[in-house]
């Protein structure tokens, strides 16, 4: 008996991206050309680099890379958005570095590497896994000793990593190395590799291709490209490799066709000794394809730096070229198959494209370099799928603009909710199919296909029978106005229909919810009265299940941002401020040391001729009628060790060696100078209390006969006032231009007055006195 399930693809399923980018130069704009397909209303923007892109099974789509903000709002590095572009509130994880790729597990965990130390809140160092809602999977070993650059998830849930150093354990090269599932260290070495690996490619088999800027894999001459057995072994039957190994070349990007062939892109003119431009083509033994030769094109730059395959056998690539085949093809374009340009694909792209993923509805997701966008394309042709069974047989038939997949899993639910493995997929000819008995009519049958594009790695799936959750909705907790979502993942015969309620209660559209017959629900400026317990009912043809609950909680009120230490001089202004949100109506109300500013009730807190008195520690209590909560402190340290601008000495010299401070305020000043407030003073001089020039005091020293410059190393003050100073030469001493004069008197406390030339170091020192008589007073000279 045959039962054919014809499937319609979901279009909020999984998308990731990852290449390595070098350094790009902004490229003219090209002369118009038709746009096709046309961009949609997905732009959510960020304010630096995106380096990886991963969609998880509920649709949403979590975006790492070298950012502060995404979709407008502080995202450190990593972030959330919902398949409309907007961002998922409750998804925060935050890295304190670069995420530089990102890899989806079957169970919905999420894969980071980067340059980071921290993830989700926690010492966690270049690699780590977080849960679903973003938090960090403590359970995961995780853990490298620096930058991880691609992620590569076997069949065996082993995993990995390559990267720069990676040299924490006893491996044999610090570019690659081989996890366990738990991220534990896997033990069984690997080949040692002589350079970066940019890029590490699955194939079906088990084999790992690796692509980067090296010359030797285990000890085998390999120029950019190698192949590693499933074992971890090389594979020495294999033998392909670009030129420039070490001259700014390099493969940036690979991907594994289903017949085993290889496309290649980057940055090198051949392959196999044969020209080649950028991109090319391999058998599965490493032979150069000589009937694949696209030749993309550019005034500067045109290294490909991203790869995506279809289902059709069609060919995405991105990257700095403005021409493919001498048509105008701007950072965007699509290879036939047999490498000949596809001309119903055209889209204009503002700059070089580094990262491109196809949605399972064949629409395009892409982000540029230069401009920081991230655009998706309509689909340029139909998605066609199936999910078919037999008593001995089930089988997944697809073709059309959805991705390609490298492998896939069957399995099975008969509650709706928990899923059974019933083993992985075998490629035929327009699909995958699982051998073995059909599940009853009335279980849900799912099929799980692993996409790989750009050194990620994400699901799409297909699936047929009743209603099942394949990922439930999350609890999340909110802050006041802000946008807060709940997504749910099901399975289950096409069409799905959804119904999300609130407390039991059905919820319809509003201008502030949307999505709440969809698969995932948006509240904009959430508030107290959205507080509650949500659920959606999923339902088609063959029944409905409920999700389970997740609730929104939002505290009130919270500090966004809390005031910043500061450190001024003394006399100068200074501002402390916060940010807080909560239900209207918010107060304020500013502490120092714990007690309230009188009148001190805005958000910021402004300081103008700042004195000692003003430092101290400040904090703000903010409150509403939920409750309050009240700020880290701030710091304000006060500089009292400000530049006297009244002393200006006007010292043209190249060093100065020595200086004397004599009792009356004046100094001396010997070094290497020829004038001294713009008056000749050779080597030595001496300055008045307020910095300008003593014109009584000019010794002039002269240069030292050896030298043609005058030179002081050091000289001494006398108790007579006269001045012993050395020289090059030797010493020489000047008699004093004013008298020295001190005394020591007693009443009740002891008095050395001294003043005009009086050698400063000298010390007196008397003894406490006694109400009536005085102690005995004893002077000591130093």
């Amino acid at each position: 008996m045959l039962r054919t399930l014809s499937v319609k693809p979901r279009r909020w399923a999984a998308v990731a991206w990852k290449t390595y980018l070098s350094a790009l130069l902004f490229l003219h704009i090209l002369s118009a050309i038709g746009q096709f397909p046309q961009p949609d209303s997905f732009k959510p923007g960020a304010d630096g680099n995106v380096l990886g892109f991963a969609v998880q099974g509920d649709g949403r789509i979590v975006v790492g890379g070298q950012f502060s903000t995404l979709a407008g709002e502080t995202r450190e590095c990593i972030g959330r958005l919902n398949p409309d572009g907007t961002l998922d509130a409750g998804f925060n994880p935050g890295a304190n570095g670069a995420v530089r790729c990102l890899t989806i597990q079957r169970e919905g965990k999420i894969l980071v590497g980067g340059d980071f130390t921290q993830l989700g809140g926690r010492s966690c160092s270049h690699f780590g896994r977080l849960n679903p809602d973003g938090s960090l999977d403590t359970t995961f070993k995780g853990g490298a000793s620096d930058t991880v650059n691609a992620i590569a998830l076997r069949p065996d849930g082993k995993i990995l990593l390559s990267g720069t150093g990676l040299t924490q354990q006893p491996a044999p090269t610090p570019f690659l190395i081989r996890l366990n599932s738990d991220g534990s260290f896997d033990q069984t070495p690997l080949p040692a590799v002589n350079g970066l690996v940019f890029v590490l490619a699955l194939q079906p088999d088990g084999a790992i291709v690796l692509g980067g800027p090296f010359d030797r894999v285990g000890g085998l001459s390999c120029s950019n490209l190698a192949r590693l057995t499933p074992e971890g072994a090389v594979d020495a039957t294999f033998r392909a490799g670009t030129d420039r190994a070490y001259s700014g070349g390099s493969v940036l990007c690979l991907a594994v066709q289903p017949d085993g062939k290889i496309v290649l892109g980057g940055h090198f003119s051949a392959v196999n000794g044969r020209p080649r431009d950028r991109i090319a083509r391999i058998g599965p033994d490493g032979t150069l394809d000589s009937d694949f030769a696209p030749n993309p094109s550019a005034l500067y730059v045109w290294d490909v730096y991203a790869l995506h395959l279809q289902a059709d056998g069609k060919i995405l690539l991105g990257g700095g070229f403005t021409q493919l085949d001498g048509q105008p093809r701007q950072y965007l374009a699509r290879l036939n198959p047999d490498g000949s340009l596809d001309n119903n694909f055209a889209p204009k792209m503002k700059a070089p494209t580094g990262f491109i993923a196809l949605q399972p509805d064949g629409q395009v997701l892409a982000a540029t370099t230069y401009d920081n966008r991230l655009v998706r394309l309509n689909s340029t042709g139909p998605v066609v799928q199936s999910l078919s069974s037999t008593d001995s047989q089930t089988t997944w038939f697809r073709s059309g603009a959805a991705p390609e997949v490298w492998r896939t899993v069957f399995d099975y639910s008969t509650d709706g909710t928990h899923w059974t493995l019933l083993g992985q997929g075998q490629r035929i000819p327009g699909g995958w199919q699982w051998a073995g008995p059909a599940p009853a009519l009335s279980q849900t049958i799912r099929v799980r296909g692993y996409v790989f594009a750009n050194e990620a790695t994400w699901l799409t799936d297909c699936s047929a029978g009743p209603p099942a959750i394949s990922s439930e909705p999350l609890s999340q907790t909110a802050i006041p106005q802000a946008s807060a979502s709940f997504a749910v993942a099901a399975a289950g015969s096409a069409p799905l229909s959804y119904q999300w309620t609130k407390d039991g209660s059905p919820l319809a559209d509003t201008p502030t919810a949307s999505g709440t017959h969809a698969p995932w629900l948006n509240l904009s400026h959430a508030s107290q009265a959205d507080v509650g317990a949500y659920q959606v009912i999923v339902s088609n043809a063959r029944g409905s299940i409920t999700s389970a609950v997740a609730t929104l909680t939002i505290p009130e009120p919270v500090i966004l941002q809390r005031p910043d230490n500061q450190a001024v001089n003394l006399g100068q202004d200074a501002t402390l401020s916060i940010q807080a949100r909560g239900s209207a109506p918010v107060s304020l109300q500013w502490r120092k040391d714990g007690i309230a500013l009188e009148a001190q009730t805005n958000s910021i807190l402004t300081f103008l001729n700042v004195q000692r008195s003003d430092a101290g520690n400040y904090d703000v209590v903010v409150t509403n009628l939920y409750g309050a909560v009240t700020s880290q402190w701030a710091t304000l340290e006060v500089n009292l060790a400000t530049e006297d601008t009244n002393f200006v000495s006007g010292i043209s010299m190249d060093l100065v060696e020595a200086m004397g401070l004599q009792t009356d305020g004046k100094i001396i000043v010997g070094g290497d100078f020829s004038s001294l407030q713009g008056q000749p003073r050779s080597g030595l001089g001496r300055l008045n209390p307020d910095g300008s020039i003593d014109s009584t005091f000019d010794p002039i020293a002269g240069p030292i006969p050896e030298r043609s410059y005058p030179f002081i190393d050091a000289f001494v003050l006398q108790p007579d006032g006269e001045v012993v100073e050395a020289r090059f030469d030797g010493f020489r001493r000047f008699n004093a231009s004013e008298p020295a004069t001190e005394s020591l008197s007693y009443d009740h406390s002891a008095i050395w007055a001294r003043d005009e030339a009086g050698y400063w170091g000298r010390t007196c020192m008397a003894g406490a006195a006694p109400p009536v008589s005085p102690p005995p007073i004893k002077a000591l000279r130093a």
